[in-house]
């Protein structure tokens, strides 16, 4: 069960990793533009293509560090799983560890992508508001 756990566990949290990398290499080259599935989508983020723009771009660089604690949770997921089972160590006591490394992983991943998207939020909002008049 350890194994099976630090296998979907780890796996998905390198799942996330990657996406998370990708979407922050998007917003670095400007290629990352407003819409319905990919980046920060508040209020103020959508508000226009400059809010969206400003705001990714404040919460790109957290993005990035969000990737890579993400990848390092995976990894310090799945690994002692594995090893705790290679080396005979019951289920029953694997398991804890396993869960304790995920459960960590996830909540770090989480409590990075809420501040990337609180940054994101306050520099879109401190962009001015797109004109009424299209000039």
């Amino acid at each position: 069960m350890s194994v099976l756990v630090g296998g979907m566990g780890g796996a998905s949290l390198l799942l996330v990793a990657l996406v998370f990398h990708r979407i922050a290499g998007r917003i670095r080259s400007g290629a990352l533009t407003r819409n319905p599935l990919a980046g920060v989508r508040t209020a103020a983020t959508m508000r226009s293509d400059a809010a969206w723009s400003a705001g990714h771009r404040a919460a790109e660089p957290l993005m990035r560090v969000t990737a890579r604690v993400a990848a390092i949770a995976g990894i310090a997921t799945l690994v002692p799983a594995l090893a705790l089972r290679v080396a005979g160590v019951a289920d029953s006591v694997a398991l804890v560890p396993t869960l304790v490394v995920f459960a960590v992983g996830c909540a770090a991943f989480l409590g990075l992508t809420t501040w990337s998207a609180v940054l994101a939020d306050r520099a879109a909002r401190a962009t001015p508001p797109p004109s009424e008049h299209g000039g």
